[in-house]
């Protein structure tokens, strides 16, 4: 009825509100932050960014340095192996999605694939993850890397922190394979990090 004409509108103002922000003052920080003070919730602030900044740097280092090993290693890999990785990345990808509520059936019809599909697009990934795992094996075996009891010590106690438990029960339940699997990743990482100490990039 009153496209194309001028109109007047009778508005009431019930409320009318203005945002008020609190003083950023000691009681501010005791509010939001288990710290009694500005000046310690500031100190713990910078710090986290300082951590935050030195992890993603170190972390672009080392895709840096994996991405140029890659270029230069030359290995034929067994399709059995690719596929045997492939099942590995599906059941990982399973576990994700049990963990957020979901269930394979469901992702790929959300995703508009099927089973075939997905394991074709994992391909490339799991190629790359296996070429990555024998060069890195090949540099430990070069080099001679080794892993430490203190080593496996440290790592039960970041793990432990980690998951908020006490390590000394966190240590009774781990099983020999644990401890296989333990000693495989923190001799992969101390391979990686000497490679990421030795490297000359362009």
């Amino acid at each position: 009825e009153l496209s194309g004409k001028a109109a007047v509108f009778k508005v009431n103002i019930k409320e009318v509100q203005e945002k008020k922000l609190p003083e950023i003052d000691d009681e501010f920080a005791k509010d939001v932050s288990e710290f009694d003070t500005l000046e310690e919730l500031k100190k713990d602030i910078l710090e986290k960014k300082i951590k935050s900044t030195k992890e993603k740097s170190e972390l672009e280092q080392k895709e840096a340095v994996l991405e140029k090993l890659l270029e230069v290693t030359k290995v034929e890999i067994p399709n059995i192996m690719i596929e045997n990785k492939i099942d590995d990345l599906i059941r990982e990808l399973d576990f994700q999605l049990k963990y957020s509520g979901l269930d394979m059936d469901t992702y790929l019809q959300y995703m508009n694939k099927d089973m075939g599909m997905l394991r074709e697009e994992l391909k490339e990934n799991a190629e790359k993850q296996i070429k990555t795992r024998l060069a890195v094996e090949a540099i430990e075996k070069a080099e001679n890397i080794q892993v430490s009891d203190e080593d496996i010590e440290k790592e039960i106690e970041r793990v432990a922190n980690e998951y908020k438990t006490d390590a000394d029960e966190f240590k009774k339940s781990l099983k020999p394979e644990n401890y296989e699997y333990m000693k495989r990743q923190l001799r992969y990482n101390k391979t990686i990090d000497f490679l990421v100490d030795n490297a000359k990039l362009s």
